[in-house]
């Protein structure tokens, strides 16, 4: 147990990530968040088109447990957010409702992040390089960003995709390749996903709620909204996500081709305007397939090292599940100093 305040460095500024650094800085620990994107949120991001506005990662989420409960409930006594509705349109434009009411964010889901972010010392523009122990009384961490930013911790939790953690922390001392933790860590696969934002001409067309969720994994399309029925711009304007498949199959193909071909099978079956604008998006890790049962991960490391995010943790609902990640990551690391 160090006497001195301890210091954590906290890779990726997302859900887990945001919520790991918040739980630790209210433990006077220091607290240092290192981002590789100009902003804060991760998936939960939002992008603006003219007048247009578009959530194209994280669309909206449901409330379970009391401590995310608790923090979005914080959110919209501030006005951040609302809700949108109990259930979405299927494949049939049928309104299929399952009971559990859906939330978003009035000014775009990067404004959770954003939020989250407020009073921590977050560090954008900053791509995580090398990863190195240092020699001294007490294990500590030397983290070298690409832009030449080096900083030396006490402790990391890392909040990555876990094929860019594990290629970064794979040749640390602790860390065994061949033994059954890496290998579960290993067989953790994403889907990708290309996301179109598209401003309209006039109304989409799409039925009350403006929400599509398309369950056949073989179709083009994943999901379609309506973000000026959902609340959250204030002229016509739709997000497509394409299926695993699709994104797959047109992952190399020129983006600007891909989403084209997005937004011809979006007109052919469910949109009735026209395009005046479309810009593409992919998410190379857009969701996690088989998150792994524990809510995050610590390596047997000379300085404590902890894997977190939404790798870990309720695959159903896993924006709350990747703040869960981050706060028992970060509850675990208090109990070691």
């Amino acid at each position: 147990m160090s006497s001195s305040i301890p210091h954590c460095l906290i890779v990726g500024a997302g859900m887990a990530g945001l919520v790991a650094a918040r739980r630790l800085a209210k433990a006077n620990w220091q607290v240092t968040v290192l981002e590789k994107s100009r902003g804060f949120g991760g998936r939960m991001a939002t992008r603006r088109i003219g007048e247009a506005r578009f959530d194209h990662g994280a669309q909206a989420f449901t409330l379970h447990g009391m401590f995310f409960r608790a923090l979005i409930e914080k959110m919209q006594d501030e006005g951040l957010i609302d809700s949108w509705c109990r259930g979405f349109l299927n494949a049939d434009q049928q309104l299929s409702l399952d009971g559990y009411l859906r939330f978003f964010a009035r000014e775009g889901m990067n404004s959770i992040g954003k939020y989250l972010a407020r009073d921590l010392d977050v560090h954008c523009n900053e791509t995580v390089s090398a990863i190195a122990p240092l020699q001294s009384e007490q294990p500590r961490w030397q983290v070298t960003c690409s832009s030449g930013l080096q900083l030396q911790t006490d402790a990391l939790i890392m909040t990555p995709p876990l094929p860019q953690s594990l290629k970064l922390i794979q040749d640390l001392p602790g860390i065994d390749t061949q033994s059954r933790q890496w290998e579960q860590l290993k067989t953790v696969k994403y889907d990708p996903c290309i996301a179109v934002m598209a401003v309209l001409d006039g109304a989409s067309g799409l039925p009350e709620p403006g929400g599509l969720a398309n369950a056949d994994p073989m179709s083009p399309i994943k999901w379609l909204a309506d973000n000026r029925q959902k609340g959250l711009s204030p002229v016509e304007a739709v997000t497509l996500h394409g299926t695993a498949h699709f994104s797959r199959q047109h992952w190399k193909t020129d983006r600007d081709e891909a989403g084209k071909k997005l937004w011809e099978a979006a007109r052919a079956h469910y949109i009735r305007a026209n395009a005046l604008e479309l810009q593409t998006h992919g998410w190379r890790y857009a969701e996690v397939q088989d998150p792994l049962d524990v809510n995050f991960m610590a390596l047997p490391t000379p300085a404590p090292l902890l894997l977190a995010g939404d790798a870990f943790g309720d695959r159903f609902h896993q924006l709350e599940g990747a703040a869960m990640s981050g706060l028992d990551a970060a509850k675990s690391l208090l109990k070691q100093f």
